[in-house]
């Protein structure tokens, strides 16, 4: 197709500057006796020519790449990379999420001046303080690029938070795998945001400006969830109440709550949050890092304050713990976030 529009527009041009009079190509133009029909017949042609160029005069770069710990060279999960210029001006927000093994592949949004180039990376996930700014750069807004980022951790800094365990009057009996017998430990670490630990479960957040970042680690073969008192009256609610949790191939399942041991089925509550999933160690042990990215508005954080308890369900038992309980009479607060 390409060919053929190139070939004939050339015919035209040629027809054009001689006058007419010409066969080439297969196109046979007779004499132009007219001015304006030779300019019309120059113009259509350069027109025709044009045409197979217009994807690439308006093309935008695909970058794509990997983000990576400098030290063991393995990729890094859940980052969230923004695009900002030299100055710092923040260009796009968020524009990629890093997957499980580090990658990313995005296309740059039409818009962009060039003025703003070289474009520098912003790297940000749960329990960073601030942002790592990575050398590399992008220099061009229409050469598609691979470009790989890596990330010294030991400049990383990690910010520590607690937060409080709140608790409406006892509300009688729990179930066999309720562990709110012998709740979890609140413990403070100034190199983690740990908000509990017990056993081989942890549970991380961290509070930025719409949002709620929370990371659990698990036993490797468990899937954990987590459950949010939306409306923090202490009871679950059918259809108020939600809960994130992890499909089979460990992609998003958002849902409501309908009591206290069912919910809709996975996407009934229809969620913005992303989530990444990776394999990790903590305190020598291997675990499995579940992370999410969850708007404050799905789960009534605008100020700060969520309302949520943490299911793990476990792959060799076939059964399910409850942190701090099954249901929401006992909570964790993130009101310090």
């Amino acid at each position: 197709m390409d060919v053929t529009l190139i070939s004939v527009g050339v015919a035209c041009v040629i027809a054009a500057i001689v006058g007419g009079g010409l066969e080439a190509f297969g196109i046979k133009v007779p004499v132009l006796n007219s001015a304006s029909r030779k300019i019309t017949l120059g113009t259509f042609g350069v027109v025709l020519l044009l045409v197979p160029a217009f994807p690439y005069l308006f093309k935008t770069a695909t970058i794509s790449g990997k983000v990576f710990d400098i030290t063991s060279n393995q990729g890094i999960s859940g980052v969230r990379i923004t695009l900002a210029n030299t100055d710092g001006h923040i260009l796009v927000q968020d524009i990629f999420t890093t997957a499980q093994d580090g990658g990313f592949q995005f296309t740059l949004p039409r818009g962009i001046n060039k003025k703003e180039l070289p474009i520098r990376f912003r790297l940000n996930r749960s329990r960073w303080g601030s942002d790592y700014v990575p050398d590399e750069t992008i220099a061009s807004l229409s050469s598609d690029r691979q470009i790989n980022l890596p990330v010294d951790l030991a400049n990383v800094t990690v910010v520590a938070k607690n937060v409080k365990s709140t608790s409406a009057p006892s509300s009688g009996a729990r179930t066999s795998n309720d562990h709110s017998a012998t709740p979890p430990a609140v413990i403070s670490s100034i190199e983690e945001m740990t908000l509990f630990q017990t056993g081989t479960t942890r549970l991380l957040a961290r509070g930025t400006p719409g949002y709620l970042d929370f990371e659990i680690h698990v036993r490797p073969a468990d899937s954990p969830s987590l459950n949010f008192d939306v409306n923090k009256n202490h009871v679950v609610d059918s259809n108020v109440d939600v809960s994130y949790g992890l499909t089979d191939a460990g992609t998003m399942c958002a849902v409501y709550r309908l009591t206290i041991n069912s919910s809709s089925i996975c996407g009934g509550f229809h969620s913005v949050a992303t989530v990444a999933v990776s394999q990790g160690v903590d305190a020598g042990v291997p675990v499995k890092i579940v992370s999410w990215h969850i708007p404050r508005q799905e789960i009534n954080a605008l100020n700060g304050d969520a309302r949520v308890t943490i299911s793990v369900y476990n792959e060799l038992t076939k059964g399910w713990s409850y942190f701090p309980n099954v249901d929401f009479s006992q909570t964790f607060s993130t009101s310090s976030l």
